[in-house]
């Protein structure tokens, strides 16, 4: 009896079941189909800039050291006790003026007895001259006259010679940079006395690499600016690019020209050096970051009344952050900036800040 009941329900429950599954069949035949419906994609946040076109130049930037005009060590002629310095270290002096004498007052004792010797010397070649003429000089005592005469004048200038080798003069207008020796001290020729430098115009020398030195000749303008002075920007020009390059660095030592009136360009001051290879006229500039880099080559995205426009792009030389665009991009395009590298060619983009 009990086998019987159990094998009626089991009955039971397989018939439910099926109907169940007839019931979602049917509920599923009776649904619309998803097939043909498309879905609306959103759009991206971007953010462009609006490209102009303008000159632009491609620039080498270079780092070197503000050095004097020109300097020169002032070294003893003549040895002897330094007997007066005229001039301190930091003084301004001018071309021709005296600095320092040594030893000079022994020499004019012996000049002016020199000088006297050629006095008459002169005279006595004089008087054998007139005797000459009337026939009661010999050829002989006009010879040890003319003689006498020679000696004295050779050594009335050997005298005048010493004297100036005794008087340190300056060369050029310029600044007493050092004191090697100072008054009362003792020289022997050839020491160093005093340096003297050049500053009221300077130069700035940096290191020209070997692949720009044909860009570049003697009167080249230069841009330079200084850590010491910032915001300021001066005008330079190139002076000297050296015939060879320095066997270290393979560089070739490059003197640009600077003015300097008010004296405040000193010596050892690091400076900045901008050359110009090359202008371009009505040229695009981008952020280096706005490019995408493939496979295939470089390219942009740009707005284009709310879709994403693909244009491959060509490159010329990079400046810091932004990159020489030399085709694929026109003045006036609105380039995107932030949020391309997310983007597929056509899709929809909101824009919500234009970078200038």
């Amino acid at each position: 009896m009990k086998r019987a009941i159990t094998n009626i329900l089991v009955i039971a429950a397989i018939i439910a079941g099926g109907a169940g599954i007839a019931m979602v069949g049917m509920t599923l035949r009776s649904r619309p189909s998803d097939a043909g419906i498309v879905t609306e994609k959103k759009p991206l946040n971007v953010k462009v800039q609006i490209l102009e076109s303008r000159t632009v130049e491609d620039e080498l930037v270079l780092m070197g050291t503000v050095e004097p005009w020109e300097a020169i060590i002032l070294s003893a002629k003549t040895m002897g006790e330094i007997e007066w310095q005229g001039v301190e270290e930091g003084q301004f002096v001018e071309a021709g003026q005296e600095l320092m004498r040594i030893d000079i007052a022994p020499t004019l004792v012996s000049l002016a007895q020199a000088q006297a010797q050629y006095k008459l010397s002169v005279r006595e070649l004089e008087r054998f001259d007139r005797m000459r003429e009337e026939g009661i000089s010999s050829p002989q005592d006009r010879d040890r006259a003319l003689l006498d005469f020679e000696v004295a004048w050779t050594n009335m200038r050997a005298s005048e010679i010493k004297l100036e080798d005794g008087r340190v003069n300056a060369k050029f207008r310029g600044v007493i940079d050092m004191l090697y020796q100072e008054e009362g001290e003792y020289v022997n020729t050839g020491a160093d006395l005093i340096r003297l430098v050049q500053l009221h115009k300077v130069k700035l020398v940096v290191g020209l690499p070997e692949r720009d030195v044909a860009h570049f000749a003697k009167g080249d303008p230069v841009s330079v600016q200084l850590d010491a002075f910032p915001g300021e920007t001066l005008s330079g020009t190139v002076f000297l690019i050296a015939a060879t390059a320095e066997q270290s660095t393979h560089t070739f030592a490059t003197e640009i020209a600077l003015e300097n009136p008010r004296g405040n360009l000193k010596p050892g001051m690091i400076a900045e050096a901008r050359f110009v290879r090359q202008s371009f006229p009505n040229s695009i500039m981008v952020p280096l970051f706005s490019l995408i880099s493939t496979d295939t080559g470089r390219h942009t995205f740009i707005d284009d009344n709310g879709e994403a426009r693909i244009r491959p792009v060509e490159t010329g030389f990079f400046r810091r952050n932004l990159v020489h665009i030399t085709e694929g991009l026109e003045d006036g395009d609105r380039l995107i900036v932030v949020g391309q590298r997310d983007l597929r060619d056509g899709d929809p983009i909101a824009v919500r800040e234009i970078i200038q």
